[in-house]
C-alpha cells in the first residue's frame, strides 16, 4: 500500500480554500481550519465524513451546500494526504538546519514552489517584464469596491491566507495570470 503524502496544515487549508474558491464558495477560513483541526485530531488522516462533520453549519447555510457536497470538495482537495501536525513541522525544520534569508529567482515565465515551513512567515515576489500595469491598476480599484473581496480583506485571517484567497479571487474571476491576479490582491491589500 502507498503511504499518504504528507502535507503542512498551512498547505492543507491553501488547498481547501482554493477548492472553495473555486466552487465559488466563501470561507472567511473557519471551515478550512476547522477541516484541519479535525485532521490533526484523528492523526493527519481522518474519516471523510468525519472532516465533513467538523465544517461550520454557517458556512453550509452561506453557501447554499450540503454536508455532503463539502465532503466531496474536502477530498478532491486533500488528495489522501496525510496533514502533519505543528510540533512534527517544527522539529523537521530544525533537525534540516535549512535557513535561507533571500532566494532570487530569474525567470520571465510563471513560477511555482513552496516557501516556507510551518509557522514561516514568507514573502515571495516576482517581478516579471510584460505586466500591464494598466490592467493591474484597473482591476485594483475594481476589487477595492468588490463586497466579496473586502470580505476577505477584512476577515481575521493571516495575511498571506487573505492574499491567496483574493488572489485566486481575481485570477479565476478575471481569466488573468496568478502572478497578475496577486499583485492586484496585494494593491487591495495594502489599499494602493
Amino acid at each position: 500500500m502507498k503511504k499518504a503524502k504528507a502535507i503542512t496544515p498551512a498547505e492543507a487549508i491553501d488547498r481547501l480554500l482554493t477548492k472553495f474558491t473555486n466552487q465559488g464558495w466563501r470561507d472567511d477560513g473557519d471551515a478550512a481550519r476547522a477541516v484541519v483541526g479535525a485532521a490533526a485530531t484523528g492523526e493527519g488522516a481522518a474519516d471523510p465524513t468525519a472532516l465533513a462533520k467538523a465544517v461550520p453549519e454557517t458556512f453550509l447555510i452561506a453557501n447554499r451546500i450540503t454536508r455532503a457536497r463539502v465532503q466531496t470538495v474536502i477530498l478532491q482537495a486533500l488528495n489522501g494526504a496525510r496533514i502533519l501536525p505543528a510540533q512534527v513541522q517544527t522539529q523537521q525544520a530544525e533537525a534540516g538546519n535549512v535557513v535561507m534569508k533571500n532566494v532570487r529567482i530569474n525567470n520571465t515565465g510563471n513560477w511555482v514552489g513552496n516557501v516556507g515551513s510551518g509557522g514561516a512567515i514568507a514573502d515571495v515576489t516576482q517581478n516579471q517584464l510584460n505586466v500591464d500595469e494598466k490592467r493591474v491598476k484597473a482591476l485594483t480599484v475594481k476589487y477595492r469596491k468588490d463586497p466579496v473581496a473586502r470580505e476577505i480583506v477584512q476577515s481575521p485571517s493571516p495575511a498571506e491566507e487573505r492574499k491567496t484567497r483574493l488572489a485566486n479571487l481575481v485570477a479565476h474571476a478575471e481569466g488573468v495570470a496568478i502572478d497578475l491576479a496577486a499583485k492586484v490582491a496585494s494593491n487591495v491589500i495594502q489599499g494602493k
